[in-house]
């Protein structure tokens, strides 16, 4: 009789290693086939959920350039006037001084300038005719 008590234990038990040995394999199949699946994924671009958003970089690209080209078109006017007032100085000192000190406030404001339409680019997205 106490064989036959044991042996609904020992299947219980030869059961539960059983379980546990399929659980296992399990888990294992559903890692590997977590890794092949996630293996499979690939870097998400300027498109996501269907937004493009490249045209708003090319867009903010071309508002940078359009500021650069006209601050450096303000520059080499800037630099042909003051070529010129240079050469009206006729070599008077004063005359040099204050032409000096006006080029170099003229040259900084062409460059705040170009800042603040670039920054402005940022801003609007590329949205402004700066």
């Amino acid at each position: 009789m106490a064989t036959s008590r044991l042996s609904p234990l020992r299947s219980l038990h030869h059961g539960s290693a059983l379980g546990r040995i399929t659980r296992r394999i399990g888990l294992a199949a559903l890692l590997v086939t977590a890794l092949f699946t996630l293996s499979q994924c690939r870097q998400v671009g300027d498109r996501l959920n269907g937004i493009d958003l490249s045209p708003l970089k090319n867009s903010v690209a071309k508002c940078i350039d359009k500021c650069q080209k006209a601050a450096d078109q303000e520059m080499r006017m800037e630099d042909r006037f003051h070529a010129s007032r240079v050469s009206a100085c006729g070599g008077n000192a004063g005359c040099l001084a204050a032409e000096e000190a006006r080029h170099t406030a003229a040259v900084q404001d062409i460059e705040n300038r170009r800042q603040a339409c670039i920054d402005n680019c940022h801003a609007q997205g590329g949205g402004g005719d700066s």
